[in-house]
């Protein structure tokens, strides 16, 4: 994924990925057909991680707040470890065949729509396109900045800042970061914070 997001998937050939692998081009179409099956691979492999990760930060948070909470200190960690390939998974998806694109974009919505359940249970009476385009800007905040991380752009920075766009106000999103929770456990679809 590092070759991918330095050069673009159209600069990157499979000896490009075999050399950084370690072993032949030959080598590597032993594994893939091509290198659209490699990214569909990174993807189905980060979309798994997220999937994983988001049903542990759920799992017992009790309310929707802390469940909020959770899944920003998550998702913030999660891509920070992971900057490349957050900016390879939000740059390059229409690289893919239509089937893995197809898979990938269900996979994002139903990651969205979780974020969007939790907004909308705590931003009562705001219109749904609000919330889902708070949400959309938030996550996008985080991949943007975890591609510049550095002194000034940390982890807890980047999560203090996605509080004041998703918590509804006073909620005390000042204290702590955004969560002042660290990520603990996780469910599925529906009210998954239970």
């Amino acid at each position: 994924m590092r070759l991918f997001h330095e050069h673009g998937y159209h600069q990157v050939s499979m000896a490009d990925i075999g050399r950084a692998a370690g072993i032949t081009a030959s080598s590597v179409y032993t594994h893939f057909t091509g290198k659209a099956e490699l990214l569909a691979a990174a993807y189905d492999r980060a979309t798994g991680r997220l999937e994983h990760a988001v049903a542990e930060a759920l799992v017992g948070a009790g309310s929707p707040e802390r469940a909020l909470r959770r899944l920003v200190d998550t998702y913030v960690r999660l891509t920070f470890a992971h900057a490349d390939l957050a900016a390879v998974y939000v740059s390059e998806s229409e690289n893919l065949a239509p089937p893995d694109l197809r898979r990938l974009r269900a996979a994002q919505r139903r990651h969205v729509d979780t974020w969007v359940g939790l907004v909308a249970e705590l931003r009562t009476g705001e219109e749904p396109a609000a919330i889902r385009f708070r949400v959309h800007a938030a996550l996008n905040a985080v991949t943007d900045l975890a591609r510049s991380a550095g002194p000034s752009v940390t982890e807890a920075r980047t999560a203090a800042l996605l509080g004041p766009m998703l918590l509804p106000p006073g909620d005390g999103v000042e204290a702590g970061g955004a969560a002042g929770v660290s990520p603990a456990a996780g469910a599925p679809s529906g009210r998954r914070w239970r």
